[in-house]
């Protein structure tokens, strides 16, 4: 049987400082001293891992394994007992929009887990007589992922029917990650939605939203591309980060520079990592959150159905910017397109190991889609 990578204890990053619901929106620039720090001392020290550095508090191990991890944990919720009541149907729905679509998530990931496990027994010598691969662990992540929720009985029974699905599936359904996770959403989510008026979103919108803010910032990716050789060109582009006269700078620049230029990623990864997890709003929070985890999959990860899939990582970094969101509908309650990306990142899946991508996950699909210009 072919070796499956494991997602076995890829630790969760443990936030200095969860995103807390504050009075306002911050539109202040995010200090980016530590991302600065890492490029002075690959400058100075011969042999510096700056990957290790730069990400020393987002990955603690990625390492392959004999076992299978579950994405599923205790922390995918979030609580929001303050909103509960409000006048605002949204803000009053935003931590049941939010765990009704965490325990899908969860429940759909460790789903595909057991599938990597039915993929191997097909693809043994044709003939051979392959005896039912024991699913019974993947089958305990998903009744795990109900209770944890405080699911109702109706959602216990929706588990129950994925794990006869998990036992019953035929060879050959590779897109069957993203076709259960669009029927259930449809089933459990879109009557709350529909009841509290949803606003479609879609990679169409958010490249306009991009575009424009990209704009604003040309002039100043034009000065860092003729800025001199790889090396001056990096710090240019950090000290115009961290010299940002607001956030939404920093988040058009970044988001530019990383849709466009692949020699930048390590870079880029570290600092949308940091703009996404400081609790400042900017309409572009979407996109940047799913252009980063599809760059993390690809750079550190790969883009195998067999790869190790972070999703808790992705989650909890999903789960701060959902309450940046949520904070800013507190303070903008007509600002229908906040409250559609919300919708947006609380309803879209997990990275799909059989979703979209005949050839591995969905990685490459979100980039395509997400950063058609990158090169």
């Amino acid at each position: 049987m072919k070796k499956i990578v494991c997602v076995f204890s890829l630790a969760l990053l443990l936030f200095s400082c969860e995103s807390k619901l504050v009075e306002s929106d911050d539109t202040t620039p995010v200090d980016l001293s530590d991302v600065i720090h890492c490029f002075d001392m690959q400058q100075q020290c011969e042999g510096y891992d700056l990957v290790d550095s730069l990400e020393k508090d987002m990955f603690s191990k990625r390492s392959d394994g004999e076992n299978l991890g579950m994405v599923c944990n205790k922390d995918f919720r979030i609580s929001l007992p303050e909103l509960a009541g409000n006048e605002n149907r949204f803000l009053a729905n935003a931590e049941k929009i939010f765990n009704i679509s965490a325990c899908l998530n969860n429940v759909v990931s460790d789903f595909e887990l057991g599938m990597l496990v039915r993929v191997d027994a097909w693809s043994e010598e044709e003939g051979a007589v392959q005896e039912c691969p024991d699913l019974s662990e993947y089958s305990g992540s998903i009744r795990q992922a109900t209770k944890l929720i405080g699911a109702d009985n109706e959602m216990g029974e929706y588990a129950e029917g994925m794990i006869t699905t998990l036992n019953t599936i035929e060879e050959g359904s590779f897109e069957i990650g993203d076709t259960i996770f669009t029927e259930a959403l449809y089933k459990y989510l879109a009557p709350l939605l529909s009841e509290i008026g949803s606003y479609a979103s879609n990679a169409d919108r958010y490249r306009e939203s991009c575009d424009s803010m990209c704009a604003t910032v040309q002039q100043q990716w034009t000065e860092i591309q003729s800025g001199g050789d790889e090396t001056k060109r990096v710090k240019l582009l950090l000290d115009k980060l961290q010299n940002a006269s607001s956030f939404d700078e920093q988040c058009a620049l970044s988001f530019l520079v990383m849709s466009t230029e692949k020699e930048y990623d390590v870079w880029t990864i570290a600092i949308v990592e940091r703009l996404i997890s400081s609790g400042h709003y900017s309409k572009i929070l979407f996109p940047m959150w799913i252009s980063w985890r599809s760059l993390v999959q690809g750079e550190y990860f790969g883009y195998s159905r067999y790869s190790v899939i972070p999703n808790d990582l992705y989650n909890a970094k999903r789960k701060i910017v959902y309450n940046t969101m949520v904070n800013h509908v507190k303070w903008n309650v007509n600002d229908r397109m906040a409250i559609s990306d919300a919708e947006y990142i609380a309803a879209y899946p997990n990275l799909l190991r059989f979703g979209s991508n005949p050839f591995g996950n969905n990685a490459l699909i979100e980039a395509r889609d997400y950063m058609p210009k990158k090169k």
